[in-house]
């Protein structure tokens, strides 16, 4: 068996990244989706598979299921900068920002009016003619976050018609798509003056939505690709987020010329779990689970030849919520007349959690294994209900290891629990990875490094599980904060 990348959260997940978020913040495992209550963003996403990304949840109560995650780059400071914070550098020079570059430099122009830096294919060498390249990577997996939506500003210049700029993208690697393509991102260019008038040159600085492109993704690769041979000075006539070398570190201003490299994302819970449908009222009328004196509906569980276990239920409740019984009762069928339906091949402790989320929208009982989480789903599948079988989706997805992974998969598949079948889709054989922290961060992690086990503890817990490929004798389990 391949050895896969597991993506969970905790699932009672009390203990958050210290560096970022109240130690207090806590999540409600029946709320719908994943609301956190922070006083500042947890760890929940990795660049370049080195570096944490700190994911902010939404101020807006009506938008629990969206969060956002910006990084920026600003040439004058050569720095990155995260989620807005401009008096703080999140990375220091534009290489540490990347997965991968060649033939390319950091250039300042002393000789102009005005001096000016960008980054451009290394000068004075002799590779001064030849391609270029970087790589960015932007990880989400560790948090469980699909992208909803991704808007760029990548500003660039180009000097001469016979040399060239490209841009693409492409999806994370994943088990049903190991070698994802490069999709190119179509440039804006438009005929720019320089600020003496003395030339023209052709230039992008617009903010492009690229949501299509890998909207449903954990992450991303962004590339650029610098070209142009037999021309004079041929280093220069492509260059990436050229701007002014002028100003100070404190007077950043959030606006189109600051930041020439500029990722803006928006992501949702890759494992949703939507309310129950409302129900209206009337004055002083209250449904309560098997009400003798309210109900108008009887299910009779089959447990022996001799004996039933009844449940007095509404019909309105089992209607507005579940399919299975919206269908039935609407139907001609004998059940519906005679307000009573037998079933079996179900246990009475699945059934009851069933009719039990229908009237509260929670799981009430404490479910004790796996075993009782695939019950629970195959009978939200049976009975037609999607907000339960989202939740057992959430709770299955965290149980999720070596040994269960294509059962549950298997199983998956049977209920239709399609965000667990795409979680299992984006499932990824890995190799040993490590994580460090941004430049900000470094210091506390410093302190840190004499207890390894202090910071399993205390950091980002079960946030990124690697499981190493299979020994007969022994299997092992690296957890990365």
């Amino acid at each position: 068996m391949s050895a896969y990348y597991f993506q969970t959260l905790p699932r009672y997940r009390r203990k958050i990244d210290v560096e970022t978020a109240s130690t207090n913040s806590t999540i409600d495992p029946n709320s719908p989706g994943f609301t956190t209550k922070l006083t500042k963003p947890p760890a929940l996403g990795l660049l370049n598979n080195k570096y944490r990304l700190h994911v902010i949840p939404s101020n807006d109560l009506n938008l629990s299921n969206i969060f956002t995650h910006r990084i920026c780059y600003n040439t004058r400071n050569n720095a990155y900068y995260e989620n807005g914070i401009f008096n703080k550098k999140y990375l220091k020079c534009w290489k540490k920002g990347c997965l991968e570059y060649d033939n390319i430099a950091y250039k300042v122009e002393h000789d102009l009016v005005v001096p000016m830096v960008y980054l451009a294919r290394e000068p004075d060498t002799d590779r001064s003619t030849e391609p270029g390249y970087i790589i960015w990577q932007f990880d989400y997996r560790s948090g469980n976050f699909l992208i909803s939506s991704l808007k760029l500003r990548l500003k660039h210049c180009i000097y001469d018609d016979s040399a060239c700029i490209r841009w693409s993208i492409s999806p994370l690697p994943t088990r049903s798509n190991p070698t994802p393509a490069f999709r190119p991102i179509n440039s804006d260019l438009l005929l720019t003056c320089t600020d003496d008038n003395q030339h023209e040159y052709q230039s992008d600085n617009t903010l492009k939505d690229v949501s299509s492109l890998i909207k449903g993704e954990y992450g991303f690769k962004l590339k650029v690709e610098l070209t142009g041979e037999d021309i004079d000075e041929a280093w220069q006539k492509t260059q990436l987020f050229r701007q002014k070398r002028i100003g100070g570190n404190d007077d950043l201003v959030d606006n189109d010329e600051t930041f020439g490299f500029d990722v803006k994302v928006e992501l949702i819970p890759d494992i949703v779990c939507d309310p129950l449908p409302k129900i209206t009222h009337e004055e002083g009328e209250k449904f309560l689970f098997n009400n003798k004196e309210t109900s108008d509906f009887i299910i009779s569980l089959k447990i022996d030849s001799k004996e039933n276990q009844k449940y007095y239920v509404h019909k309105e409740i089992l209607s507005s919520r579940s399919d299975y019984f919206k269908a039935l009762l609407e139907s001609k069928m004998i059940e519906s007349s005679n307000g009573s339906l037998t079933l079996k091949d179900i246990s009475s402790k699945t059934l009851e959690n069933i009719l039990k989320f229908l009237y509260t929208g929670e799981i009430t009982s404490e479910l004790e294994s796996i075993d009782d989480w695939i019950d629970l789903i195959y009978g939200a599948s049976r009975f037609l209900i999607p907000t339960l079988i989202q939740r057992c989706e959430k709770a299955l997805k965290e149980l999720v290891n070596e040994e269960n992974v294509e059962d549950i998969e298997a199983i998956a598949r049977e209920c239709g629990a399609e965000q667990l079948i795409r979680y299992f889709d984006m499932l990824l054989d890995v190799d040993d990875e490590v994580t460090t922290s941004s430049d900000e961060d470094k210091n506390k992690l410093n302190t840190e490094k004499k207890n390894v086990q202090k910071i399993t503890n205390i950091g980002v817990t079960s946030l990124r599980n690697i499981f190493r490929r299979k020994d007969k004798k022994s299997k092992k389990l690296l957890n990365l904060v």
